[in-house]
């Protein structure tokens, strides 16, 4: 199933739409004859961690004709039913900014969830930037937006890999819900050499999202130098696009890992950069 919304209570913010539910409900199900027409940030936020992160959100539209799209901001701990709308128009050949877009779009002084686009078709991209501001500038994470196809079903497995946790370092680990489902997720975490160190799992509603801060010490472990996160969704429906974000405590620097099956080919795989040079502060 491609519906991404399901019946519900509404919820009300400031600039948001009261009735999101039953707009979601039937935006997900025209979409449902073309679902890359439904593209999701799996995280965006304006919330107190380690740090205060805001996340901008980007859309372009390459088209030749305005495009109208209708956005649904799912709170943590809330599904489909419980959305936030809004509705955007995209001028041709422009990117449509939505800076801090979980307060200055819906009105939240501080939440976390997803984020998801519908268009009339598949002609537009989104990504999002998570940051938090520094005394020498912003230092965040870029997320990538999501179609239903890049998700994994019942039985699948994806991993995040190249994690750790330090001193002034940690990993978080989550995922969405985008069939519109509920799912079931297990994660398990597993050290450099393979040994096995703890799991847990949680539960999302349909176009829910579920975000575990700092999972190795939720798991009651200490500094692990390099990890892995296998994702597996154990329910019987639900499809998920798993996740996990690096973040520097210091600065509030970080990498977002989206969760990838292993290839079962024999094909290269590229590591499109690699460096150890001198930047404007210092090596990279």
């Amino acid at each position: 199933s491609h519906r991404c919304g399901s019946s519900g209570g509404s919820a009300q913010a400031a600039g948001a739409t009261a009735t999101a539910a039953a707009a979601f409900t039937a935006a997900c199900a025209t979409a449902a004859t073309h679902a890359a027409a439904a593209r999701v940030l799996p995280v965006v936020g304006r919330v107190q961690g380690t740090k205060f992160f805001l996340s901008d959100a980007r859309v372009f539209n390459p088209g030749a004709e305005p495009m109208t799209l209708s956005l649904f901001y799912v709170p943590q701990g809330a599904g489909g039913g419980q959305a936030v709308q809004a509705t955007r128009t995209v001028a041709p050949g422009e990117v449509l900014a939505l800076d801090d877009v979980v307060g200055g779009e819906f009105g939240y002084g501080e939440s976390i969830g997803q984020l998801t686009l519908i268009g009339p078709d598949n002609g537009f991209l989104a990504t999002s930037r998570a940051y938090t501001r520094g005394g020498h500038g912003t230092f965040g994470v870029f997320v990538p937006s999501f179609e239903a196809s890049d998700g994994i079903g019942p039985g699948e497995r994806a991993t995040a890999n190249g994690l750790a946790k330090g001193p002034r370092s940690h990993t978080n680990a989550g995922f969405t819900e985008i069939s519109g489902s509920p799912a079931t997720v297990r994660m398990d975490l597993f050290a450099g050499d393979g040994r096995f160190l703890a799991s847990t799992t949680r539960g999302a509603p349909p176009n829910g999202s579920v975000l575990v801060t700092d999972i190795v010490r939720d798991r009651g472990l200490g500094a692990t130098s390099n990890l892995r996160i296998d994702f597996t969704v154990e329910s019987a429906g639900g499809r998920v696009v798993p996740y996990a974000t690096f973040v520097d405590d210091s600065t509030g620097d970080g990498v977002f890992a989206a969760a990838e099956s292993a290839p079962l080919s024999g094909e290269d795989i590229v590591i499109p950069q690699a460096s150890h040079a001198t930047g404007a502060n210092t090596e990279f």
